[in-house]
C-alpha cells in the first residue's frame, strides 16, 4: 500500500487581505454612513437649502424702473412685484403674508469695515397719532452662513421717515451703490415728482436713513 502524501499548506494570509475581514469592514462603513446620514442628513439638507435662498437673496438685483408696489389716493396699496417677498419667503422658510410692510430692496451690502451683509428693507404703512398717513423704513440685516454655518440674523431697525402717502405713489426697487458697496437707493415717485431714499450701512449693522428730492 503505497505511503499517504503530505499536503503542504501556504502560509496564511495577512488579515487585511482576507476577503472575510474586508466584508466585515464593508459592512461597518455602510453602517456607519448610516447613521452619519440618519444623525446629519436633515441638518445638512436644511443648511442647502438655506444656502441655496440665501445666494438668490444676496444676489437679488431688479431693475431700476420696476415698480414693486404703488399706494392709491385712497391710501390702498398694491404689490406689483412679489420677487422680493419670494426669495425672504424661502430664506425664513415661511409663507410672505408673515410679514409686515413692502419689499422695496434686497441684496448683498457691505459695511465700512469691509464685512458683508445680507439686507432686506421694506416700507411698512402707518398713521401717526395726528391721523397723517407715513411709512418707516424696517430695515433687517443678516450675517452671511458659511460652510456648515446658517446665517445669522444681526437686527432689526426702523428708521422713521415722515413720507405723506396722500396722493398716489409707486416705489421703484431699491439699488445698490456700484460705487459703494455700503450706500443703496430707492427711487419713488409721488404727486408727479422724483424722490430718492438713501440708505447707508454702517460698522453696526444699522442703515441710516435720509430722503432727497
Amino acid at each position: 500500500m503505497p505511503s499517504p502524501q503530505t499536503l503542504h499548506y501556504g502560509p496564511a494570509l495577512p488579515l487585511h487581505k482576507r476577503r472575510s475581514f474586508r466584508r466585515a469592514i464593508a459592512l461597518l462603513v455602510i453602517l456607519f454612513l448610516g447613521i452619519g446620514a440618519a444623525i446629519w442628513g436633515p441638518t445638512l439638507g436644511r443648511w442647502t437649502q438655506t444656502m441655496y435662498w440665501q445666494r438668490r437673496c444676496m444676489d437679488c438685483t431688479l431693475p431700476l424702473d420696476r415698480v414693486v408696489f404703488e399706494s392709491d389716493i385712497g391710501g390702498a396699496q398694491t404689490v406689483t412685484d412679489q420677487t422680493m417677498n419670494h426669495l425672504v419667503s424661502g430664506l425664513y422658510g415661511v409663507d410672505n403674508s408673515y410679514f409686515g410692510g413692502q419689499s422695496a430692496f434686497l441684496h448683498r451690502m457691505q459695511r465700512p469695515d469691509g464685512q458683508e451683509r445680507l439686507v432686506w428693507v421694506r416700507i411698512e404703512f402707518k398713521t401717526d397719532i395726528q391721523g397723517i398717513p407715513n411709512a418707516d423704513c424696517q430695515v433687517d440685516t443678516w450675517i452671511p452662513g458659511r460652510l456648515y454655518k446658517m446665517p445669522n440674523f444681526s437686527r432689526s431697525t426702523e428708521s422713521f421717515a415722515r413720507f405723506s402717502f396722500k396722493w398716489k405713489s409707486r416705489f421703484m426697487a431699491g439699488q445698490i451703490d456700484p460705487q459703494n458697496p455700503n450706500h443703496l437707493t430707492i427711487n419713488y415717485e409721488q404727486e408727479g415728482k422724483q424722490y430718492i431714499i438713501d440708505g447707508w450701512l454702517n460698522n453696526q449693522d444699522e442703515l441710516l436713513i435720509s430722503e432727497r428730492p
